[in-house]
């Protein structure tokens, strides 16, 4: 089947941070056992067949009658659980999204392989999913259900990037944090990891995975990590993998969003009201744009991931109790807890491409006031296709390029052949999107391309 796709692009989460290889016997050791139990998840969700709409505005002006494709990523560790082949990943808040519409997920192993899987299902309370593959090259790690963190003074946090880095972390402090069930850890030396890294124990056995990340002052050279224990992940996947389906969390109808630091002070909580869904549980109870989330349940809030998770843990059908800062008083609010209604009544997004920002993309949801700038967007104007000429002659045919668009300037034109991307070949379109994603944060994508039998390079600017 032929694909056309203009080259839409948002990726969510594309931070790499490279730490430093284990030089030690026992670190070595470490390395090999947990080589084949750590590998990476690429979610790829075409919202478009997912049934949500989007509209396209160049320099102001709409553009009727596209039918684009539009691919949202989402990338992350995972933790093969067993023989199987299941493969568990933690997702966050990005639980409840990644559930819905047409998910096309690919495990990358350590050696490079890209092995094709398919959901199981995901605990949007838990932000836990767990997907299942065919591959045989993968090797299950242990779970440690019961960490005594004293007695782990050193423990490791795995990240795969460009193959396997662990990080080894002398453990400082521990306690546990209310609300959401999982450790705040104070370590030292964290040169590696982000949300959804996993950490072992210095045995070797998995101990959950890293939900948030703050650097304390430089000088420290420390920083605060919060994790949720296996103890809690291991019963959320043997439920999804007995029922052989999503748990649904708690919804609101809020649109939240972390409060800018700039803007905090003492008494002023971390998370923001953006946006309330009319008649949704939180419009109800009164909860009203620009509130500020001090507590849930009288557990202060921290950041958006910790109550966005308290609030899909909550029960449906059950009060949810918030604390509210609105303007100079704090009033008290208790909304019913519903179930997130299916695509929020199927909204409409208008993608907004300014000629003066040839790269930027302005996305906005249609019955939403505000625009979101990203410069994790990337919007090429191209519409292509998997190459049907002989197997000697790779790449993508170009069969569209869109006017005002940053393709269109930089003189891409209909028949051009895409060979490489900066330093990537690319045979088919699945290899031209990670192409892309690899190169999401470079200043400039130089393409290689055949026109005519004549090979040329065009550069596109991402500034």
């Amino acid at each position: 089947m032929r694909r056309f796709v203009p080259l839409l692009l948002t990726c969510f989460m594309l931070i790499s941070l490279r730490g430093q290889s284990p030089s030690s016997d026992a670190e070595t050791n470490l390395e090999e056992l947990l080589h084949r139990s750590v590998v990476r998840l690429w979610w790829n969700r075409d919202l478009m067949r997912s049934g949500e709409y989007f509209r396209f505005a160049i320099n102001g002006a709409m553009i009727q009658n596209i039918a684009p494709r539009f691919y949202a990523t989402y990338e992350t560790d995972a933790w093969v659980y067993d023989d199987p082949k299941y493969v568990v990943a933690y997702l966050g808040p990005a639980g409840g999204w990644m559930g819905r519409g047409s998910l096309e997920i690919t495990v990358e192993t350590t050696d490079g392989q890209n092995v094709p899987a398919r959901l199981v299902g995901i605990d949007e309370a838990q932000g836990i999913a767990v997907v299942q593959t065919e591959a045989a090259t993968f090797r299950p790690a242990p779970a440690q259900l019961k960490v005594r963190w004293k007695s782990h003074r050193d423990f490791y946090v795995a990240s795969l990037e460009n193959g396997l880095n662990l990080s080894i972390c002398k453990l400082l402090s521990a306690e546990k944090q209310p609300g959401l069930g999982e450790h705040k850890l104070h370590v030292r030396k964290l040169r590696s990891g982000r949300p959804g890294s996993l950490v072992f124990t210095s045995d070797g056995d998995f101990a959950g995975f890293l939900t948030t990340i703050s650097k304390e002052p430089p000088a420290t050279q420390s920083h605060i990590v919060n994790l949720i224990p296996a103890e809690r992940i291991v019963p959320s996947v043997q439920r999804i993998l007995q029922t052989r389906s999503s748990i649904r969390g708690g919804w609101l109808g809020l649109f939240l969003r972390d409060l800018p630091r700039e803007q905090e002070g003492a008494t002023v909580g971390r998370v923001i009201v953006r946006n309330v869904v009319a008649e949704g549980p939180a419009a109800k109870a009164g909860i009203a744009e620009n509130d500020i989330v001090l507590k849930v349940n009288d557990v202060s809030a921290e950041n958006l991931s910790q109550v966005v998770r308290m609030i899909q843990k909550a029960q449906v059908g059950s009060p949810l109790k918030l604390e509210i800062l609105r303007g100079d008083k704090i009033l008290q609010f208790q909304p019913t807890v519903a179930i997130r209604e299916k695509l929020e009544r199927r909204p409409t997004y208008v993608v907004e491409v300014p000629r003066e920002e040839n790269s930027a993309v302005r996305v906005r949801r249609a019955d939403l006031a505000g625009i979101i700038k990203s410069r994790n967007a990337m919007f090429l104007g191209i519409y292509a296709t998997d190459s049907v000429q002989s197997p000697t002659t790779p790449g993508l045919v170009i069969t569209e390029v869109m006017e005002n668009t940053p393709a269109a300037y930089a003189d891409f034109r209909k028949g051009d052949v895409i060979l490489q991307v900066n330093d990537t070949m690319v045979r088919n379109m699945d290899q031209y999107m990670t192409a892309l994603m690899k190169n999401v944060f470079a200043p400039r994508i130089v393409f290689r391309c055949l026109r005519q039998d004549k090979e040329i390079r065009k550069t596109i600017s991402l500034k």
